[in-house]
């Protein structure tokens, strides 16, 4: 501790006197985080410019920071910009600057999850890893109390900026009373941005989470209401997106047409700039009168035309796509579905033509549909259906019904497509719903909530189901299946996720027409049928998260597979990997490859796995005893991936003496993401400089390195000055042999070097980061002894950057 004091006195010695001074000088923390997720192009925001200084003035005040908690909620109507307008706040470089914590959550239905999700987001920000490869999960055991004081933790003497996006109820006490006590340990000034549809909502959530006097809410909270944008303001916004920059001289007939399209619109920008880019360079008028009648009411609709507002934005659906935007409606609006799962489910109806047998091909369609969703902000793959009532207003939708809070006697029995959403139905309601409509295609659960379900009424519910094409069972307490389900011979799509299921029968492999066979976090599972195999059409499998002791024996007769999140090494039957990797089958998207040390095979030194050729994330892991270092080496050599798309790779627990040539970067140019963790054998590090994209690099728990140097920089006369050029984070963690490390000067792109828990580095950081924003050096004593000599500190231009982190996590 006496050293750090002294590093710190020193650091200072060497920095401007006025902290003011040189906190503007070194300007805001942008964490990687905010900066991909939550960021806005202003350029194409328009109307909010005034509502976002009022709310910065607000938060920057004088009265603001002399308080312990302010709120400022965001109310509108849906797809006015609430969320927009609170991305500008949160992303203005003065906010930034202001507050020492940040934090952007969306509401989670259930409010006992709202601290677990602040928990999250605080580790993704200034943790370790990416969001994609942190293991959180640990939270989600955690009790509220056990949450709540480890937020606490977090928050301690920080000003504190808690956004949070898309309230739609009421909250819990127990999950008010956990925020709550943890909110109290931040600093004066801290605020809450809240936005919802409902004002009384928002109004509740804050008083709920600061527990203050009412009185003084009804002083401390800002309500900014979302007004509509005026006509005037309206039509430069659709020009913009209808021309682009072009400077085209607008014909006066089409200024007319489009007038009138963006009246239609009722002020809701989303809207204006989804027509506008609908219309984008198209110049001719019988275009936009086409899209002008589409808008209007029919003259026998009772309808205000501002009832359908919502219906603007989906406008003319594909022909051909018509029923995908459709079958849509049976999804709650801003229910937030995967773009491959969504597809996937489509596949299964026979929404798309015949000739769009893979994922790549079926994406295409949703390429087409892409404008009638949103974009989750905190997943890119993921979309939300906001936009529903367009189905609704272009396209039939009278085969579709949700069971919502609904009672079965109102389920047409022309109903298709039935899914249960939300309300704690009895099974009895749910047999009625299907006894009414009686040719079922889709039978699909889409809340969370664990439902009972015994043998008898499952074999009842099977048994009215023989038209069936998707059945999902996910979080249903059921133990196993029928034999019967092989009687549903049209099934494509089987979800039974989060069950305690134990076993599948061997009837289920008789469903030829089988799409996707979905088994994530059955934790009793411990085996697959034997004639998996059978399942010639299967594209999607995932037993991620189940007690699997192995895959099966001829995976490589699955010709059609695309999506394998998992595949597990069995002792008996390790060539089970070799056939899934030297077959015609072309994985996509994501693979994690479990228990490799139960794998055997060497392939030849030119091969390539090219059934991991379409992989975009690759993580491989052996158990943490594996004993056999030479068999490590050449399963590992014999896994070399295709370059051509992986841009993720993971290695755990790999015990080889080295890594194979493969991995020296010369043929994986397309990585974006390394990390090598807990290979204890290795005692050198493979040249990663060579990988010029490579954007983060984690290594960590690697004991047998004493060493870094310039074989792991790749430093070379043909790589002069090209090395890392692309690395932004860099972490070294649980090193405990590590004693040298000899550095490149210059690491132009990084922004947070972090070295944790390597008690024995001695030596020398790099000398020229310029965009480096967080120097974090933590439980390295030695390294912060040599860093208290002047000289080293002479020689370090960014030495107000770094944060040494004491055993207890603070920060001194």
């Amino acid at each position: 501790m006496r050293d750090q004091q002294r590093l710190y006195k020193l650091m200072g010695k060497y920095m401007h006197d006025d902290p003011k001074k040189r906190q503007r000088q070194r300007g805001p923390i942008k964490q990687p985080l905010e900066r991909h997720i939550y960021s806005v192009d202003e350029s194409e925001v328009f109307g909010m410019d005034c509502d976002k200084e009022e709310i910065i003035k607000l938060l920057l005040s004088d009265d603001a920071n002399d308080r312990h908690w302010s709120g400022i909620s965001i109310v509108g109507n849906g797809r006015i910009g609430k969320t927009t307008l609170a991305k500008l706040v949160y992303n203005e470089q003065r906010v930034s600057h202001h507050f020492g914590r940040k934090a952007w959550v969306d509401v989670p239905d259930d409010f006992n999850r709202v601290t677990e999700s602040i928990l999250e987001f605080l580790t993704l920000q200034n943790g370790d890893l990416e969001e994609e490869y942190d293991d959180l999960d640990r939270y989600r055991f955690l009790g509220l109390d056990q949450l709540g004081s480890k937020l606490q933790n977090c928050l301690e003497r920080k000003r504190f900026l808690l956004v949070l996006d898309g309230a739609k109820q009421i909250p819990s006490p127990e999950g008010g009373l956990a925020l709550r006590s943890a909110l109290i340990y931040a600093a004066n000034g801290s605020c809450i941005i809240l936005t919802a549809r409902n004002e009384d909502i928002a109004r509740c959530i804050i008083v709920t989470a600061l527990n203050e006097d009412i009185a003084r809410m009804m002083y401390a909270v800002g309500t900014f209401r979302m007004e509509p944008l005026s006509e005037e303001k309206c039509w430069p916004i659709f020009a913009k997106f209808a021309f682009g920059d072009q400077n085209l001289t607008l014909d006066t007939q089409l200024e007319v047409i489009g007038k009138e399209i963006v009246q239609m619109c009722h002020g809701l920008p989303s809207s204006v700039r989804i027509l506008g880019s609908l219309l984008r360079f198209k110049l001719q008028q019988e275009e936009w009168e086409a899209i002008l009648k589409r808008l209007k009411p029919s003259s026998d609709s009772r309808e205000d035309s501002r009832e359908n507002v919502n219906a603007v934005p989906n406008l003319i659906p594909p022909e051909d796509l018509k029923r995908c935007l459709a079958y849509c409606s049976i999804f709650p609006q801003d229910y937030e579905i995967e773009k491959e799962k969504l597809i996937l489910l489509w596949m299964a109806e026979g929404f798309l033509y015949s000739h769009q047998k893979t994922m790549e091909e079926a994406s295409r369609s949703f390429d087409k549909l892409k404008s009638f969703f949103q974009q989750s902000s905190g997943n890119e793959s993921s979309f939300l259906m906001c936009m529903n009532n367009l189905a609704a207003y272009n396209v039939s939708t009278r085969y579709c019904f949700r069971l919502e809070d609904s009672h079965p006697s109102q389920i047409p029995l022309n109903t298709r497509y039935l899914s249960l959403v939300g309300g704690k139905y009895e099974n009895s309601v749910i047999f009625e719903a299907i006894d009414r409509a009686k040719l079922l295609r889709t039978f699909l659960l889409l809340d969370h909530e664990s439902r009972q379900l015994c043998a008898t009424e499952l074999q009842n519910l099977l048994s009215k189901l023989q038209f069936l094409r998707v059945l999902s069972l996910s979080h249903y307490h059921i133990t196993e299946i029928p034999d019967s389900i092989s009687n549903l011979v049209h099934l494509r799509y089987i979800d039974l996720s989060h069950t305690p299921i134990k076993r599948l029968p061997e009837s289920v492999c008789e469903l030829y027409n089988l799409q996707s066979l979905i088994l994530s976090n059955c934790h009793s599972l411990t085996e697959l049928p034997e004639n998996t195999s059978n399942f010639v059409n299967l594209l999607n499998l995932d037993v991620s998260g189940t007690g699997l002791s192995e895959m099966p024996k001829g995976m490589h007769k699955l010709r059609k597979l695309e999506l394998l999140p998992c595949f597990v090494v069995g002792k008996k039957g390790g060539s089970a990997l070799k056939e899934l990797c030297y077959s015609e089958i072309k994985l996509r998207g994501t693979l994690r490859i479990l228990k490799l040390q139960n794998e055997t095979y060497e392939a030849g030194a030119d091969d390539i796995a090219w059934g991991l050729v379409g992989l975009e994330e690759l993580v491989l892991e052996w158990d943490e005893n594996t004993a056999d270092p030479e068999n490590a080496r050449k399963v590992l050599a014999g896994l070399r991936p295709s370059y051509t798309r992986l841009k993720r790779l993971t290695i755990s627990f790999y015990c080889g003496p080295k890594f194979p040539e493969w991995f020296d970067g010369s043929k994986t140019f397309c990585m974006v993401f390394l990390r090598l963790s807990n290979c204890k054998s290795c005692s050198t590090l493979p040249s990663l400089g060579k990988l010029p994209k490579l954007r983060v690099l984690i290594i960590e728990c690697m004991d047998a390195v004493k060493e870094v140097g310039p074989d792991f920089s790749a430093e070379t006369s043909t790589w002069k000055n090209t090395e890392f050029k692309s690395l932004e984070r860099l972490t070294f963690e649980g090193m405990s042999k590590w004693t040298k490390w000899v550095p490149l000067n210059v690491l132009p792109c990084l922004q947070q070097l972090c070295i944790r828990r390597c008690p024995k580095l001695r030596g020398n950081l790099p000398k020229e980061l310029p965009l480096v924003e967080r120097v974090e050096i933590s439980e390295s004593q030695e390294l912060v002894t040599a860093l208290t000599t002047e000289e080293s500190l002479k020689n370090l231009l960014y030495r107000d950057r770094i944060v040494s982190i004491s055993c207890d996590g603070k920060e001194t």
